[in-house]
């Protein structure tokens, strides 16, 4: 269990890349996702990394119960079950662990990754921040765990996962540990996933952004999540930003565009599945008639 570590994911968003799939859901974190939902596997890492206290920022009050209604237990449903043990099992995975708390900020304006982290971070710690476009599967140590592992030889945020492309240019990149949106041309290959630690003086400089906003000051490029990082880099070299490349055990999934989220979960139906094997059969039998 990390203490020193605040855990929020972002869901504001009315993920309309994601539609038709996501329209009439409060988020695409809800689209299923092989036996479960996305969620419930950004929930899983974040729970193996050491996260007990996570904090959900979403755009209304009325979707904390889409969110509940997923993790919450059922024992009518366990009992028609009761029988069949292996829906049983799926669905006890579905809830929370008892040491998983779950909070929600409500971010009701749509003014940016800055301003959610904003609302959501406490001043005075760190802050693991996930946006779950991105669902990483892996069968070594996760790179979550790999991330927080490199938080605490520090104690220092401005960690990021990263994975290597062919066109830097169409990325956020980390370059001699400043984040570059999307370079023209650039020195490095390193692309960001949508997973970082935060050090607190960042988070420093959003809540700043937010007062000024607040005080009705035209401050909303102080919000900017890119240029915030970059700015208390280039105050203070020691918190350049650090790196956890993803390995080869690692498998990334981008769920973030409809084709991409399609591809994610025919590969989840197809390999994560509780009904894989019956799945790739259905399959073969599909394209053998195609």
């Amino acid at each position: 269990m990390i203490t020193d570590l605040q855990f929020i994911v972002l869901l504001g968003g009315r993920s309309t890349r994601n539609y038709p799939h996501s329209k009439g859901l409060p988020h695409k974190a809800l689209l299923p996702f092989g036996d479960f939902k996305v969620i419930n596997f950004i929930l899983q890492n974040i729970y193996d990394a050491g996260g007990r206290d996570v904090n959900f920022v979403i755009a209304e009050s009325e979707n904390t119960v889409f969110f509940n209604n997923c993790f919450k237990r059922e024992p009518a449903v366990e009992a028609k079950f009761e029988n069949k043990h292996h829906l049983l099992a799926l669905l006890k995975q579905c809830y929370l662990p008892d040491d998983l708390k779950i909070d929600f900020t409500i971010q009701s304006n749509p003014l940016g990754i800055g301003h959610a982290i904003a609302l959501a971070a406490k001043n005075d710690r760190n802050a693991y921040v996930v946006l779950p476009d991105d669902v990483i599967l892996s069968q070594g140590v996760h790179p979550f765990t790999r991330a927080v592992l490199e938080y605490e030889k520090t104690k220092q945020g401005n960690i990021v996962i990263t994975r290597p492309v062919d066109d830097p240019s169409r990325w956020g990149i980390i370059e001699h540990g400043m984040y570059v949106e999307k370079p023209k041309q650039s020195t490095s290959n390193e692309a960001v996933i949508s997973s970082l630690i935060l050090d607190k003086a960042v988070i420093r400089h959003y809540k700043s952004a937010v007062a000024a906003l607040d005080a009705h000051e035209n401050t909303a490029d102080k919000i900017t999540q890119v240029d915030a990082i970059n700015f208390e880099v280039q105050r203070d070299p020691s918190m350049k930003i650090r790196t956890v490349p993803l390995s080869e055990n690692d498998l990334y999934l981008d769920c973030g565009t409809i084709a991409g989220y399609e591809k994610a979960l025919l590969y989840t139906l197809l390999k994560k599945s509780y009904f894989k094997n019956e799945n790739k059969k259905y399959l073969e039998k599909v394209l053998t008639n195609a």
